[in-house]
């Protein structure tokens, strides 16, 4: 049984410790920094950058089958090179840790071209400088079909007597559904190596329909090279309908006459 003293030292206990978490939230309240309007300006400018370069990113790794640095084994045929993802019966597909890498290479080495020495800002009085190297973090979500980008970019800005440090920024694209993408590249690949004698254009745009995409399978000066363009007007972040290309070699048999071609393929 408890006494009425027990419960008293309960009841202050009790007190004690609300009082305690409600001094703690206090303390952290007034000790969170308050965002200068410098700051904020200079964070936004940085943040529209990264949004764009982001952007572009996605497009040109999409251009060149998930690659900014290109593999070994690309085609060189079209404006944009393509990286072999069929290779006879070689499937040299990436995996989506490649894409993220790539998107992070791309947007690190282009990020200070949007910056441009933040001239923009240096005209509004602005003195601004980088204070270190940058390092981009790319998280591609397919449940949610974006690409998370976190960029600590270290940054010095100075107006008048104040002088503060920005160093982390995020942004996000969607949607992009390289899950997507890569799922039907892989499905592709999986049924066109078994045979780099022949091309199963049924089986293609089976597969590509299925996942919602359209595809274009384009001839290049090699007879046995193609370029495939998977396009998605879902992975809609830009007004266009978002291509995804990669190149394929077969090894055709060498005959002239259909009923040769044939014989060779029994």
């Amino acid at each position: 049984m408890i006494k009425r003293g027990q419960v008293t030292i309960f009841i202050i206990v009790a007190i004690v410790i609300v009082a305690s978490a409600a001094a703690i939230l206090l303390l952290v309240q007034t000790q969170k920094p308050v965002e200068s309007p410098e700051v904020k300006e200079v964070g936004n400018f940085v943040s529209t950058c990264l949004q764009q370069v982001s952007e572009d990113a996605i497009i040109a790794v999409g251009e060149q089958g998930g690659y900014y640095n290109l593999p070994e084994r690309t085609n060189y045929f079209s404006f944009f090179p393509k990286p072999y993802y069929i290779y006879e019966t070689e499937d040299l597909v990436p995996g989506m840790q490649v894409l993220e890498l790539e998107i992070s290479k791309y947007i690190k080495d282009n990020i200070d071209f949007c910056l441009a020495d933040f001239s923009v800002l240096e005209q509004k009085g602005y003195d601004v400088k980088k204070t270190g190297s940058n390092k981009i973090s790319i998280r591609i979500i397919g449940s949610d079909n974006s690409v998370g980008v976190s960029a600590k970019i270290p940054i010095s800005v100075s107006k008048g007597n104040s002088t503060s440090l920005v160093n982390d920024f995020y942004t996000i694209v969607k949607p992009v559904r390289f899950d997507v993408l890569l799922r039907a590249s892989n499905e592709i690949v999986s049924s066109e190596t078994r045979d780099p004698r022949t091309m199963c254009i049924t089986c293609i745009q089976d597969i590509a329909e299925n996942y919602g995409l359209q595809v274009t399978i384009t001839e290049t000066d090699d007879r046995n090279d193609f370029i495939y363009a998977l396009a998605d007007d879902q992975s809609n972040f830009t007004e266009f309908l978002y291509e995804y290309s990669f190149a394929a070699k077969y090894k055709f048999p060498d005959c002239a006459t259909t009923e040769e071609c044939f014989n060779k393929l029994i």
